[in-house]
């Protein structure tokens, strides 16, 4: 596994010896990097990863002070998020072979629940668990043989190099690609690279959505779901905006079931921005475990790849904050946030959770912000006009799209592929499957 930097795809460090030329080569090199793990059987696989599993948890406290050096949390929060990582490896080597038995896999871990689902894997680490990102990723690349994780090196500059450290020679070669890049040149990539991929954005809830399309269930209930919601409905939009206020709220982990990005029609965004701020300031949620947690970070207005930001603050002039987000003590609120050009971000060794407030002028422009990101499993439509929710579940693109009503709740209309996934300019193709009411 050869490491190398940013975009120009210099080498600096030698892990394994499987080259990538440059990015213009991506879309083919990627699937033989896929395809270099294909004879590896599941049982020697499973091996592998809980090998991994060894090596990681034999200097895990050495790999705890980092990730408290680089993300300014206490030491407990970061064994605790080592040791989850170290238990999503062994999730993930326990689900080969139970899985493979249930006939979702065959024997070489070819997909065969979604195979649509075949192409290469693009993940995307967040600075907030640097290691823990890593980590998982690793996990994944070693199961399915797909992976290729990018690592923006300003994000997390520093565990992963750790981990690689201690890995060299130790596992079988070309298993997993590895490319450090810019956010910038990470951003390149994500929008002209043109092959099938499924995209993490650095959340374990993206990872949620993975291993329930490839078929791995049960075994991540507690990594849960972030989803963006379209509010089109003036007639109910006071009962509405109250729901998805709440909801938005911190509660139990970072991965609660949040809205990352609330869309208005743009004749009642001024109502849902004072009403939003009203509803924010008479609540407060607590998490006594950890108070710090944050999603990853927001970069750019138009980046909507993360759920929180790691701040109290948005700066003067780059965003309109509606509601700062506060911690004090066990107890912290939410930041809600009108995107300006771009957003900055300070003091970043506090995270705050955050959903993006946004308008649009059209049912189509709201479409199309919501599917500003790789696709995801689940967003909410709150619209009152039958003839719009047959032409926005059809154009949304996520797996399942809940109908006034927030996702968890009732599955009003979900869908399957038709073609691989894609990334923003080659859209996902979905088709209605069935209607649920419940």
């Amino acid at each position: 596994m050869d490491v190398f930097d940013k975009f120009t795809l210099e080498k600096i460090g030698q892990v394994k010896k499987t080259p990538l030329t440059g990015i213009a080569d991506l879309g083919r090199r990627l699937p033989e990097s896929a395809d270099s793990f294909s004879s590896v059987e599941m049982e020697d696989r499973k091996l592998i990863i809980e090998k991994l599993s060894s090596l990681i948890a034999a200097f895990s406290e050495e790999l705890t002070a980092l990730v408290t050096a680089e993300t300014g949390k206490p030491i407990e929060y970061s064994r605790m998020e080592v040791t989850d990582s170290l238990n999503t490896l062994r999730r993930l080597a326990s689900g080969l072979t139970e899985h493979q038995e249930d006939g979702l896999f065959s024997s070489n871990g070819s997909f065969l629940r979604n195979p649509g689902l075949s192409g290469s894997l693009l993940y995307r680490a967040g600075y907030a668990h640097p290691a823990l990102d890593f980590i998982m990723a690793a996990g994944i690349g070693l199961s399915t043989g797909m992976a290729v994780v990018f690592v923006p090196d300003r994000l997390a500059p520093l565990s992963p190099w750790m981990i690689l450290g201690k890995l060299i020679g130790e596992l079988p070669e070309g298993l997993v690609n590895i490319v450090i890049a810019e956010g910038t040149a990470f951003n390149k990539v994500m929008e002209s690279a043109n092959f099938g991929t499924y995209g993490f954005s650095g959340k374990p809830s993206d990872l949620n959505g993975f291993v329930k399309r490839i078929g791995i269930r049960n075994y991540f209930s507690s990594l849960q779901e972030n989803y963006p919601v379209i509010i089109w409905d003036e007639e109910n939009i006071d009962s509405i905006i109250e729901e998805v206020t709440k909801s938005s709220y911190y509660a139990g982990n970072c991965y609660y079931d949040r809205a990352w990005k609330v869309i208005v029609k743009k004749e009642i965004f001024e109502y849902a921005r004072n009403r939003i701020a009203e509803i924010s300031g008479n609540i407060n949620v607590g998490d006594p475990r950890d108070p710090m947690n944050s999603m990853g970070p927001v970069t750019d207005s138009n980046e909507l790849l993360a759920a929180s930001i790691f701040s109290g603050k948005v700066k003067s002039g780059l965003g309109e904050v509606v509601m700062d987000g506060k911690v004090e003590g066990n107890v912290m609120r939410p930041t809600f946030v009108v995107p300006g050009e771009r957003i900055d971000l300070e003091n970043p060794n506090i995270g705050v959770p955050f959903t993006m407030l946004a308008e649009a002028d059209s049912i189509d422009g709201a479409i199309e912000q919501a599917n500003y990101v790789t696709p995801g499993s689940g967003c909410a439509l709150y619209v009152n006009d039958i003839d719009i929710v047959k032409n926005a579940v059809c154009r949304l693109n996520y797996s399942s799209v809940y109908i006034n009503t927030l996702p968890r709740r009732n599955t009003v209309m979900s869908m399957v592929p038709r073609i691989s996934f894609g990334l923003p300019g080659n859209p996902l193709e979905l088709k209605p499957q069935k209607r649920l009411i419940i």
